[in-house]
């Protein structure tokens, strides 16, 4: 059931990707779906990862990266195998590769850390420049 399919259409939950879009593509037998055009929205039943906003996530490593969520434009982009990261925000996270239950609100909020663990940041920049680990910021810049 592989080919373009209008959103009314769609039925399978195993894997969904949202982009832009009205129209979406079963990619292949396991149940992946893409949805192609603005809004890019995921989620990966697999390994629990979610994401919404414009390349997102999109540097995982599959089967390596459990229980994410990214919201917003580039959240989160670079990581690749890191865990329960929970990032709201444009650009939040964005530098963050390897990095494990990191929580990160606001725009470019830890936008520094890249192998950094356990770091809480609210607020729009918090810890845009820091890369200690452990680290808890309230507050812009």
């Amino acid at each position: 059931m592989i080919g373009w399919y209008d959103v009314a259409q769609l039925q399978v939950f195993r894997n969904l990707t949202l982009k832009k879009g009205a129209n979406f593509r079963i990619t292949g037998d396991d149940g992946k779906i893409t949805v192609f055009n603005a809004a890019d929205f995921a989620i990966d039943k697999v390994n629990d990862n979610t994401r919404f906003g414009e390349n997102a996530l999109n540097s995982l490593t599959l089967g390596s990266a459990i229980d994410n969520t990214a919201i917003g434009s580039e959240a989160l982009t670079a990581l690749t195998t890191g865990d329960e990261n929970t990032v709201v925000g444009d650009k939040a996270g964005d530098a963050i590769t390897t990095g494990s239950n990191n929580t990160l609100f606001g725009s470019s909020a830890g936008s520094a850390l890249v192998t950094v663990s356990g770091t809480t940041a609210i607020g729009k920049d918090a810890l845009a420049v820091s890369t200690a680990v452990g680290n808890t910021a309230v507050g812009e810049d």
